[in-house]
């Protein structure tokens, strides 16, 4: 008996570390974790989810809007996005295909401490992020 309750317990566990909601996600704008600050650029590539299902950002260049849906295991759908499509300097545009590249790989979410963990459809971690702070991009 001690061993199903254990296991059970585990099993909830597990589940949990999956759980996120909106509102989790939706109480910052995020930028990728950066290993190193740099003093290259001003600004990092951003999105912010909001609790209606709306995102929005700016990946380096240009402006990112559209929906996303969030399952309670932590599965998210990001499909709904879309973007402006102006030319900027070398380095905006590489920083915004980078993060796009990232938010493509990502199927699931996980939130540890104040950050998002961002999974792939397998559940690997792809990249994080973290709650904005400017000048922070490399």
């Amino acid at each position: 008996m001690h061993k199903i309750i254990a296991t059970l317990a585990l099993s909830a566990t597990a589940a949990s570390a999956f759980a996120i909601t909106a509102e989790d996600i939706s109480a910052n704008s995020w930028m990728p974790l950066v290993k190193e600050q740099s003093s290259k650029c001003e600004l990092p590539a951003t999105i912010t989810f909001h609790k209606d299902g709306k995102i929005s950002g700016e990946p380096g260049c240009n402006y990112l809007t559209g929906t996303y849906q969030l399952d309670a295991d932590g599965k998210i759908d990001l499909s709904g996005m879309g973007m402006t499509r102006k030319l900027c300097a070398k380095e905006y545009m590489e920083q915004e295909e980078n993060f796009l590249n990232l938010l493509s790989r990502t199927h699931y979410l996980q939130k540890a401490d104040k950050q998002l963990i961002l999974l792939d459809a397998d559940k690997k971690e792809v990249g994080r992020l973290v709650p904005e702070k400017a000048k922070a991009c490399d």
